[in-house]
């Protein structure tokens, strides 16, 4: 399934508390974001078998 969601919305579904929001971190490249820290990943940052480059990132929370 294709499709796009605000990020606001992502994290009123997760149920984040409106404090918790301001302390998210959002990992974006070139205007996509690809990762919501601890909530949700993108399709677009998944690897698949024409993914020729891979950087692995760790965020402790």
């Amino acid at each position: 399934m294709k499709g796009s969601k605000l990020v606001s919305n992502v994290l009123t579904d997760s149920k984040v508390s409106f404090i918790a929001k301001e302390k998210i971190v959002v990992l974006t490249w070139e205007d996509e974001i690809l990762w919501i820290v601890g909530i949700r990943s993108s399709r677009h940052g998944k690897v698949t078998s024409l993914t020729n480059r891979l950087l692995k990132i760790t965020y402790k929370i």
